[in-house]
């Protein structure tokens, strides 16, 4: 449960039959801020997992009706999950209809995963800073979008988090995490993938941002990963891959699916790559 509490509240639901493991789904209550500033609480719908079979349908009802009474007793409002595109089934397949509040799609997002090959030159204008001023920060670079509030790094992470920024004023920053302590994510054959990420990640330029993650690399190398992943608003994925390219990074689209939470007439949504 590490890594949902790292987010916020946490609520974990588990379908069990016959001593199996047949779903799962975490509704995780947090802070949210839209583009207009107002602060609002949301309930983010994750990891939904459910065995294939006959007892699919029924299994997903009961998760969702789970999570539906939890969500209401919080006091209801808003939701958002993200979903990689590709996946089987969108929200909109099987929220609404008496299965959790309808879910319909509210913006795009490009995760990148960038190799760490030769490291360079940390960059000068690139620093270090406390902790404490990386919400700061965060919310003052993405004053216009919606982003998710708070959350502790350090309890997913087995690196000590590294916030970065990029000059005074700070025009990019990002928090070097990984979520090792919380989730693992394992290939086939039993092999482990690690990867690094940059978190709170938020920029003014596509350049400043790709001077930031450069600096991001050469943090991720020193704590023995070879990868590092990050996460954009789609409009902004293309000047970033661009600047990038010589690193060729590897690019995944996903989409934010919410309920009661708009794109706010086209407004960025800046998730953490740590959180999906």
């Amino acid at each position: 449960m590490n890594f949902f509490r790292a987010m916020g509240q946490a609520s974990l639901f588990v379908a069990m039959g016959r001593e199996k493991v047949l779903g799962t789904l975490v509704g995780v209550r947090r802070p949210m801020r839209l583009a207009d500033g107002q602060m609002i609480s949301a309930t983010y719908v994750c990891d939904l997992k459910v065995a294939s079979g006959g007892l699919r349908g029924r299994v997903l009802l009961s998760l969702g009706r789970a999570l539906e009474e939890v969500w209401r007793e919080s006091g209801g409002g808003p939701g958002y999950g993200v979903v990689m595109q590709g996946t089987s089934q969108a929200p909109t397949a099987y929220t609404g209809r008496g299965l959790l509040p309808g879910f319909t799609n509210v913006a795009d997002l490009v995760i990148f995963r960038v190799p760490v090959r030769e490291v360079e030159a940390l960059d000068e204008e690139v620093r270090v800073v406390d902790l404490a001023e990386a919400q700061r920060i965060f919310i003052e670079l993405t004053v216009s979008g919606i982003v998710p509030i708070g959350g502790m790094p350090s309890s997913r992470s087995t690196m000590i988090p590294v916030p970065l920024v990029l000059g005074d004023p700070v025009r990019a920053y990002g928090v070097v995490e990984d979520t090792r302590l919380g989730k693992r994510l394992v290939v086939n054959g039993g092999r482990e993938m690690k990867a690094a990420h940059l978190s709170h990640f938020a920029f003014r330029s596509a350049e400043e941002g790709s001077r930031l993650v450069r600096a991001a690399l050469s943090e991720a190398e020193r704590a023995g990963f070879p990868a590092l992943f990050v996460c954009v608003p789609a409009a902004r994925a293309h000047a970033l891959q661009k600047c990038l390219a010589d690193l060729e990074p590897t690019v995944a689209p996903a989409t934010v699916y919410g309920h009661n939470i708009g794109s706010d007439g086209g407004a960025e949504w800046w998730v953490h790559s740590s959180e999906i």
